[in-house]
């Protein structure tokens, strides 16, 4: 998501579009677990090498949450996979899970195609003992054919169908919300024209450059030039494609992380100094560090993945949770902020049903009611959402600056969007 344009819809974190946008301009908002089995990992997320004094002892009952995770080809998300597991862990240890019940976190990963995602739905349908899935993965509709009515689900929000569905949630800002942040943006500095570099992919331009025109109309900003990004190392000629002299910034639609810091290396080997709004993919810890992306706007959804020096209301046990039970070195950004925001949000849910009730009508019916969360890393969140939008859970994003290799918020408060504003286009 998420994240999710990638946006730093990147993040969210629209069917490639909103989370990817999670992931735009942002675009925020992933990764899990080790696999096994075609891909697919059944870790409880019990093995740590953290402090276990206040770990919970063994039972037979466990609660599961499902995750279908995308971890292969050209668009992944590794990190939210090692955060949903080390989160896992640091609920069973310190907060002794669900009541003295420990949690069971299941990941099944895919790859881009929607045959891939089917085969993780298919797998959680046929668990009855799994009543929560997260979708993280762009084929929202391909898995919502399969899983929707049969669990409770959180989903990036990868197309407009997601926020208007009926007993599916997203926590992930989506694409419009992203958007709006980085156009609120655009306008406090004087932006009027923009010239887009997007990923070529057919599916992510297909979802994010309808509602980005939308918005950017919306706004009254132009856009000049839309600059498709292939795979290429290089980013030259597409950074020259994208004719930056003739327009006032540029946005950064680009959902393999791998394409991020050699876009910042073009544009300072080409001398263009323009404003630049990146999705949240180009977040991710790594690549804020390496000083390419200095001076790039975000809109993210996690205050997870800012600086130390300049941490958010949550950074701190954010970093500190990563830290202790993660199996590898953490990465505190990109999608794990999402990840970590997704787990603590069922964990609430289970909560408040009570470990001997949880099943998957309970669940939706205190969604649909009304549920209200903190979770951690994220601003307050509230289900549902504002209709038409039913299933876009109310929130915020945080909007972020990348300065000298750290991410820091421009301002301290998380920016809010009227989603009732945008419900002309739901029949568009």
């Amino acid at each position: 998501m998420p994240a999710s344009l990638t946006l730093g819809l990147i993040e969210s974190p629209l069917h490639k579009g909103v989370t990817m946008m999670k992931q735009i301009v942002f675009l925020t908002t992933a990764a899990i677990l080790t696999l096994s089995l075609v891909g697919c990992d059944g870790g409880s997320g019990d093995k740590s090498s953290a402090p276990k004094d206040a770990a919970i002892k063994p039972t037979e009952k466990v609660l599961k949450i499902g995750l279908i995770n995308q971890e292969k080809e050209q668009v992944s998300f590794p990190e939210l996979s090692a955060a949903a597991r080390a989160t896992v862990k640091y609920i069973n240890t310190e907060l002794k899970g669900v009541s003295g019940t420990s949690i069971e976190l299941e990941v099944c990963a895919t790859g881009d195609s929607a045959e891939s995602a089917v085969a993780c739905a298919t797998r959680f349908a046929n668990e009855s003992d799994v009543p929560f899935v997260i979708n993280a993965t762009y084929n929202s509709a391909a898995v919502n054919n399969v899983l929707l009515g049969k669990k409770a689900m959180f989903t990036f929000n990868a197309s407009l169908s997601d926020s208007t569905t009926e007993n599916l949630y997203t926590l992930d800002p989506g694409v419009l919300v992203p958007l709006q942040v980085m156009f609120d943006a655009a306008i406090e500095q004087n932006v009027k024209s923009v010239s887009v570099l997007i990923t070529d992919d057919p599916e992510t331009k297909q979802a994010v450059m309808p509602l980005l025109d939308i918005v950017a109309k919306r706004n009254s900003i132009t856009i000049q030039n839309v600059v498709p990004v292939g795979g290429s190392i290089d980013m030259t000629a597409a950074v020259t494609a994208a004719q930056p002299e003739q327009t006032d910034a540029l946005i950064m639609v680009l959902t393999n992380a791998d394409q991020c810091i050699p876009m910042g290396q073009s544009l300072k080997a080409l001398g263009v100094s323009k404003l630049v709004y990146s999705s949240e993919t180009c977040a991710k810890s790594q690549i804020v560090s390496s000083g390419a992306v200095d001076n790039w706007y975000f809109q993210i959804s996690s205050d997870g993945a800012l600086s130390e020096s300049s941490p958010g209301p949550d950074t701190i046990k954010f970093r500190d949770i990563l830290k202790r039970y993660s199996e590898g070195e953490p990465d505190f950004g990109g999608t794990a902020g999402f990840a970590v925001t997704q787990i603590m949000a069922v964990k609430s849910l289970y909560d408040q049903v009570g470990p001997e009730d949880v099943t998957v009508d309970a669940l939706n019916n205190i969604l649909k009611a009304g549920w209200k969360s903190k979770p951690l890393t994220a601003p307050a969140v509230s289900c549902p959402g504002v209709a038409p939008f039913i299933g876009q859970c109310q929130r915020s994003m945080y909007l972020a600056q990348s300065q000298n290799g750290s991410l820091k918020l421009v301002l301290p408060e998380a920016r809010t969007v009227d989603m009732t504003s945008f419900s002309s286009i739901v029949s568009q």
